[in-house]
């Protein structure tokens, strides 16, 4: 979900660039890293995540375990999903 300003304002998001994670598929990349519902997606792979369209370019084709950088209840962390079996 794209990030508006007052979307970042009421989950007290200090940045100005991210994406909402609205949902999580089950066995996805994203539930293997730890990405949880309501998580403001800030960077993966080291590339800034500004939109919906910019995360879909970073994702297409990537297979690997790409790091996480997010926001989740008030800080920022990093995860990396491990591998599907």
């Amino acid at each position: 979900q794209e990030l508006t300003p007052e979307l970042a304002a009421s989950l007290s998001f200090p940045g100005k660039k991210g994406v909402l994670v609205a949902d999580v598929a089950a066995g996805s990349r994203a539930q293997r890293a730890g990405v949880q519902k309501g998580d403001i997606l800030v960077e993966i792979g080291g590339q800034e995540v500004a939109d919906v369209t910019t995360l879909r370019s970073v994702l297409a084709g990537e297979r690997g375990a790409l790091p996480v950088r997010l926001f989740r209840k008030g800080s920022f962390l990093t995860v990396t999903p491990t591998p599907a079996d």
